[in-house]
């Protein structure tokens, strides 16, 4: 089943491109089982082939998780823990991943959003108990946003590189390997915040 999925996604993305990108990845942050480890991974595959450039493909998925996310957290709003039994049964989001979610903002507060949008599974459902929560709009938007970028930015570069053999990201990243990519993704834009906050003080100096 994921096998055909993946060749649906793969033939919509070669005939409409960036739409293609930006519409299968608001489904995707929604809930809704299309993988991005799929979507975006091929998106840099086309990139090494010259068929995208690599800033249209994370913008479109970028704009297109931002949009879904959006999505999301309207439902959760209006509706809150009634989401589940209204559109549960078409999403990957249970009565026990929402309940998760609201005590994820309880104990760790608003930027449970970004680290979210970096995981798999998670980046889907987590939009939901958010706008149940009633996260404000705008920071809600922000955070998401961002975590967003940093996650299709990473799949659509290491579809760049692996070329032909982007579907190995779709099998790799989850459990362990996935902590270790997203530590050294975490420790990157660190390292670059740090040497720009340097760098912007001793301008000031």
């Amino acid at each position: 089943m994921q096998n055909e999925i993946g060749k649906i996604i793969e033939e919509f993305i070669l005939n409409f491109g960036f739409w293609a990108v930006l519409l299968t990845m608001t489904v995707e942050s929604m809930g809704m089982p299309l993988p991005s480890e799929v979507i975006m991974p091929f998106a840099g595959f086309l990139v090494s082939m010259g068929q995208m450039e690599m800033w249209e493909a994370v913008l479109a998925g970028t704009f297109g998780c931002s949009a879904g996310s959006y999505l999301s957290y309207v439902l959760g709003r209006k509706w809150g823990d009634q989401v589940i039994s209204r559109i549960g049964k078409f999403l990957l989001i249970t009565p026990h991943a929402m309940e998760r979610g609201m005590n994820w903002f309880k104990k760790y507060g608003t930027s449970v959003v970004f680290w979210a949008r970096l995981l798999p599974v998670v980046r889907g459902v987590i939009s939901y108990p958010a706008g149940s929560a009633k996260i404000p709009l705008l920071l809600f938007l922000l955070l998401s946003t961002l975590g967003s970028l940093i996650w299709c930015w990473l799949l659509a570069y290491l579809g760049f590189l692996l070329e032909e053999n982007w579907r190995v990201i779709h099998h790799t990243i989850s459990g362990p390997t996935l902590y270790v990519v997203l530590g050294v993704v975490v420790l990157v834009f660190l390292a670059l915040g740090f040497f720009l906050w340097r760098r912007s003080r001793k301008k000031t100096l």
